[in-house]
C-alpha cells in the first residue's frame, strides 16, 4: 500500500509541475494573441468534459499501459485552471469585461507589454509603462503608483544573516568564493532563467552560486525552506509577502537596485475614467497607503493567520477612514 501511495504521490507531481510549465507559458497567449488562446481554451476545455477514466483509457493505445497515461491525463485536467486565471485580469480589462484592476509596473512592462529590459527609478518606470500602455491598450495607470515595491528579494533566515554574513547583494562574491557550500539557494524555475532573474543578478553582482548549490522549487515552498535551511541559507522572495514577516526572515539589500520595480497601481479601461474621472481622487490617498510594510502586515493577517483576503481589505479600508 505504501508503495502504491507513493507512486500515486509521483504522478501527482510530476503531472503538476508540467501543468505549471505549460499552463503558464500558454496563459500568456491568453493576453496576447486572442486566436491562439481560443485553441488553446478549447482544446483543454474538451478533454476536461470528458470523464477522468475514458480519458484514460483513451491514452492507454497511445501510451500503453504503466504511469505515463495517468500523467498525461491529469496534465490535461490541470492546464484548464491555469490558463483560465495565468493573465485573467488583464485580459478581462482589455475586452471590457472589467473597468479596472490592480496591477505591478514591472509586471506590465515586462510581461504585458514584452520588455526584457526594466527602467531605471521607480517614477520613470510607471510613466514608460503608463504611456505605453494608454498609446497600445488604451488602459490609463492612474498617478501615484503605491510605494509599495513587490520586487524580487533574497531572504535568509536570521541566524545565518548573523553567521554568514552577507547583508548585500555583493557579499555573495566572498561568500561563493571563500565558503561556497554555504552559498545555496532555493528559487523558480523562472527565476533561475530570466534577464531580471537569478542570472542577470549574478553578473550584476560578479559572481555564480555553484550549479549543484541552485535549488529549484515551486516559488509557494521556498519561504519554508529558506526558514528550515535544510535545502538552502538563501532563496528568491517577493518583498510584500506577508511570510517574510510571519517566518522572521530578513532580505538582503540590492545596493545597485538590480531588481525592477513592482510598484502596484490601479489600471482603469481609458474610457470609464473619462465617464467617471473621479475614480483617481477616490484611489489616490488608498494608493499613498500602501507602503511594502504595510502590504507585508496584511499578507501575514492572510497566509500567516488564516484570515480572509476580503475581510482583511474591509477591515484596513475601514480602520483608515476609506470606508
Amino acid at each position: 500500500m505504501l508503495v502504491l501511495a507513493l507512486g500515486h504521490a509521483l504522478v501527482v507531481a510530476i503531472s503538476l509541475a508540467i501543468d505549471i510549465v505549460i499552463g503558464v507559458s500558454l496563459g500568456v497567449l491568453v493576453y496576447r494573441r486572442e486566436s491562439a488562446a481560443n485553441v488553446a481554451l478549447a482544446i483543454t476545455s474538451t478533454f476536461l468534459a470528458i470523464p477522468s477514466f475514458a480519458l484514460f483509457s483513451l491514452f492507454i493505445p497511445i501510451f500503453g499501459l504503466g504511469y505515463t497515461p495517468a500523467v498525461v491525463a491529469l496534465i490535461m485536467y490541470g492546464l484548464l485552471p491555469i490558463l483560465r486565471n495565468t493573465g485573467a485580469a488583464r485580459k478581462a480589462l482589455e475586452s471590457g469585461e472589467i473597468d479596472m484592476y490592480w496591477e505591478y509596473t514591472g509586471t506590465g512592462w515586462i510581461t504585458h507589454l514584452g520588455h526584457t529590459d526594466p527602467i531605471a527609478g521607480r517614477q520613470k518606470q510607471f510613466e514608460a509603462v503608463a504611456k505605453e500602455d494608454l498609446k497600445e491598450n488604451y488602459i490609463q495607470w492612474l498617478s501615484p503608483p503605491a510605494p509599495a515595491n513587490n520586487t524580487y528579494a533574497i531572504a535568509v533566515r536570521k541566524e545565518v544573516y548573523d553567521k554568514l554574513g552577507v547583508k548585500d547583494l555583493s557579499d555573495f562574491q566572498q561568500l561563493v568564493e571563500e565558503n561556497p557550500d554555504e552559498a545555496t539557494i532555493c528559487v523558480g524555475t523562472e527565476f533561475s532563467t530570466r534577464d531580471d532573474g537569478l542570472p542577470g543578478m549574478e553578473e550584476a553582482y560578479d559572481f555564480e552560486f555553484p550549479s549543484d548549490n541552485i535549488i529549484k522549487i515551486d516559488e509557494g515552498l521556498i519561504y519554508q525552506a529558506t526558514n528550515k535551511g535544510d535545502k538552502c541559507n538563501f532563496g528568491e522572495v517577493f518583498a510584500t509577502d506577508g511570510r517574510i514577516k510571519g517566518l522572521g526572515l530578513e532580505l538582503i539589500t540590492d545596493s545597485k537596485r538590480f531588481f525592477p520595480f513592482y510598484n502596484p497601481a490601479l489600471c482603469v479601461d481609458k474610457k470609464v475614467l473619462e465617464e467617471y474621472p473621479q475614480i483617481e481622487k477616490v484611489f489616490a490617498p488608498i494608493s499613498k497607503k500602501l507602503t511594502t510594510e504595510e502590504l507585508q502586515k496584511l499578507n501575514t493577517q492572510v497566509d500567516i493567520d488564516g484570515q480572509l483576503p476580503e475581510d482583511v481589505a474591509q477591515k484596513w479600508l475601514s480602520d483608515n477612514g476609506f470606508i
